[in-house]
């Protein structure tokens, strides 16, 4: 059996910001992008917040139009967070988060043909059994590319199941798996919601799959995608540590709990310890 992990970085749509020639290109856009969506999440909006919102919006390039920024767009469903007056700049009409229905999103852009049609050669040189994918978009877009892609490659390969758990990542960075004939997915569970001390501890999610092999085998796999260290606020990248901590914890649960089973964790690692401290994995 043959198991292997791949980070996809989107099929067909990516975030325009994560589309830049390198990660340090949009890390500035993609912070400030987490820090105002935090602030709209407040009960309240205190005038110190509402101040920060404006700069935001003018550092964003959305003071003047919703939709006015190369990489955001303001989305305003129900009431309105701004009023923008002919002279005088942006101003925060909304008191706090029930005052108005919406978010900051970011700009979506389609995903270089030849990129994917490379991240479909590469799967397929790999050949796995079992495959652990991450940063995929969602299912349906998984589904377009096995059939239109990895099933007309020469040789072709094909996966008979393709499943993804919607995570906590609002970006269209979800972790996937997809299973060749034989190896039959049973059940499967989501971790989006696991807390410690009041937070969530993953930052996508830490998707367990059971799969019975062609060898009647039990296999158990977490897929997980740690958080970047590179993107985000010092509170979001600190979530890292408690991750990795508690990805073997599961996997521990799942081998006292259940004997037979083989239980691999498959993840793509961006995390950079802290000094005099070991890894947990």
């Amino acid at each position: 059996m043959k198991l292997a992990s791949y980070n996809v970085e989107n099929l067909f749509q990516r975030a325009r910001v994560m589309n830049l020639p390198s990660q340090a290109d949009g890390k500035d856009v993609l912070q400030m992008h987490a820090e105002m969506n935090a602030l709209l999440n407040q009960v309240e909006y205190g005038k110190n917040d509402k101040k920060r919102i404006v700069a935001l919006m003018k550092a964003l390039g959305i003071e003047k139009k919703d939709d006015g920024g190369e990489f955001v767009v303001l989305r305003q469903n129900r009431g309105h967070l701004v009023k923008r007056p002919k002279s005088g700049g942006p101003e925060v009409v909304a008191n706090g988060r029930g005052d108005w229905l919406g978010w900051l999103d970011l700009k979506m852009e389609a995903v270089n043909e030849v990129a994917t049609r490379m991240t479909g050669r590469v799967i397929q040189a790999i050949g796995a059994d079992v495959i652990a994918l991450v940063e995929a978009e969602n299912r349906p877009s998984l589904v377009k590319f096995h059939d239109g892609v990895l099933s007309l490659a020469e040789p072709a390969i094909t996966y008979d199941h393709i499943m993804l758990i919607d995570g906590n990542d609002d970006r269209g960075i979800d972790v996937a798996i997809m299973t060749r004939n034989g190896f039959r997915i049973k059940s499967m569970r989501s971790h989006v919601d696991d807390a410690k001390d009041g937070n969530r501890i993953f930052s996508r999610d830490c998707a367990e799959y059971h799969i019975r092999t062609p060898a009647k085998h039990k296999l158990v796999v977490l897929v997980n995608h740690f958080k970047s260290k590179g993107f985000g606020s010092q509170a979001e990248s600190s979530r890292s540590l408690p991750t990795a901590s508690s990805t073997p914890s599961l996997r521990s649960w799942r081998r006292t709990s259940k004997p037979s089973c083989r239980c691999p964790n498959v993840a793509r690692c961006f995390v950079r310890w802290p000094e005099n401290t070991s890894p947990p994995l």
